[in-house]
């Protein structure tokens, strides 16, 4: 309002005409307490009518308004009879009747073929969808420290990689004491970084380095100290930062794909990681939605159920996909489908895990299945709105997943529940590293 005096007043010298009207209340309270704003109200026209009498001549009085309410079954265009003759759709219905359609025929088109021929269609089409997921040029370091005391029986080492010009990227390495050697060396990606790893699955990452192996924790661009912000929310910056990259035909998740194969490009490099070695162990620290939640909540109010973060299975898939020396896959509370987002009117995804026109290529299972005879072992996955799945939901939907690993069942694990001490529990995993 005072912009507008300015311009219209000053500027303009226009003062005698600009006006205004408001409600009272807030949106969150009570019709009997607040005017809201889904329609201009008695309390609003109070303060128009003198406008418009001093602007145009006309003269309405409160009085003189037409006022009849009408009941809400008087206003209902359709009707119970034409529903049954019409027979609408929701538009859950529609979008998920197209997303089937756009799966069936990715599977048609990936169907007979061999195994690279496979992998090699899947990488096009996600390359396509994700936009550049190639490093632009080999990483750089930046920094990098060691401390002066082992932590637990492990050397912790702190560096920064530059993925891309203005890039950086911070890691932390957690390795044997007494290694000898190349060894096998796990790279976890989440969300919430390394300090969710760390605060969330300490004794689990000791675990992997008591076996010998080498534990690699990235910040990928976005995420763990990286990040904007705390919120994940539809108004976060963390979402008006996906949006924007979108935008310019790339998507966040593509570029924290293009942040994590640099990391593997400088962990080729070094000379305790043996390059043939590298499993990627993607997670998620949400805590799933109960059963019996109630999703019938508008949005910022108290009680919006818990948003599910896929991005450290979405990585773990995608990588193995992109890179054939990654020797096994681990994923736990990740997403269980694309497709099921599709279906109900809540989305519990966030912006940066969504992949516009993702099902083109398949769903999340055909992903997992290009990547036989790799051990893969998905646990806990949750469903689009972050509720743990039942096995028997898990092997519904992975079924085409199954099928891929026909030849070598044994290196695809499917867990309802989550294991104690992740990689080093998939016994699978463990015989092939």
């Amino acid at each position: 309002w005072k912009r507008y005096q300015q311009v219209w007043g000053q500027f303009y010298n226009a003062a005698d005409k600009i006006g205004f009207a408001h409600g009272y209340g807030t949106l969150r309270e009570q019709a009997s307490q607040a005017s809201h704003c889904t329609n201009i109200g008695r309390v609003h026209r109070r303060m128009i009518h003198p406008l418009f009498e001093r602007w145009f001549g006309i003269q309405v009085a409160e009085s003189d308004e037409y006022s009849h309410p009408r009941k809400p079954e008087e206003l209902v265009c359709l009707t119970e009879k034409a529903r049954g003759e019409l027979r609408p759709k929701s538009l859950t219905e529609v979008m998920s009747a197209i997303g089937l359609e756009r799966i069936d025929a990715a599977r048609r088109r990936l169907a007979g073929k061999a195994d690279a021929e496979r992998r090699q269609l899947l990488r096009d089409d996600w390359s396509r969808l994700l936009g550049p997921v190639t490093p632009v040029a080999p990483p750089v370091i930046k920094r990098t420290s060691l401390d002066d005391q082992p932590v637990a029986g492990a050397k912790v080492e702190r560096l920064v990689l530059e993925a891309e010009p203005g890039i950086w990227v911070p890691v932390v390495v957690l390795s044997p004491v007494k290694a000898t050697g190349r060894a096998l060396a796990v790279v976890g990606v989440a969300q919430a970084g390394k300090a969710g790893f760390v605060q969330q699955r300490g004794p689990e990452l000791l675990t992997l380095v008591q076996h010998g192996a080498i534990v690699v924790l990235p910040d990928l661009r976005g995420t763990g100290e990286s990040r904007t912000g705390s919120s994940r929310g539809r108004d976060s910056g963390a979402t008006n930062l996906s949006v924007r990259v979108q935008l310019f035909g790339e998507t966040l998740l593509g570029q924290r794909l293009r942040d994590l194969r640099s990391v593997l490009v400088y962990l080729r490099e070094r000379r305790d990681v043996d390059p043939q070695r590298i499993a990627l162990w993607g997670d998620s620290f949400a805590p799933p939605n109960p059963a019996d939640t109630d999703f019938q909540i508008p949005h910022g109010v108290d009680g919006w159920p818990q948003e599910s973060e896929p991005l450290g299975g979405l990585l773990a898939l995608l990588g193995a996909l992109f890179e054939d020396e990654i020797r096994a896959v681990y994923v736990a509370g990740g997403l269980n489908e694309y497709h099921a987002v599709l279906t109900h009117f809540a989305v519990l995804i966030p912006h940066d895990g969504s992949v516009p026109g993702a099902l083109t290529a398949g769903d999340l299972c055909d992903l997992a299945g290009s990547l036989t005879p790799k051990p893969v072992c998905l646990e806990a996955l949750v469903d689009h709105l972050n509720r743990t799945v039942s096995a028997a939901e898990m092997l519904r939907a992975y079924a085409p997943a199954v099928q891929a690993y026909a030849a070598t069942p044994q290196a695809l694990s499917l867990e309802e529940t989550r294991s104690s001490s992740a990689v080093a529990d998939c016994a699978e995993s463990r015989r092939a590293l």
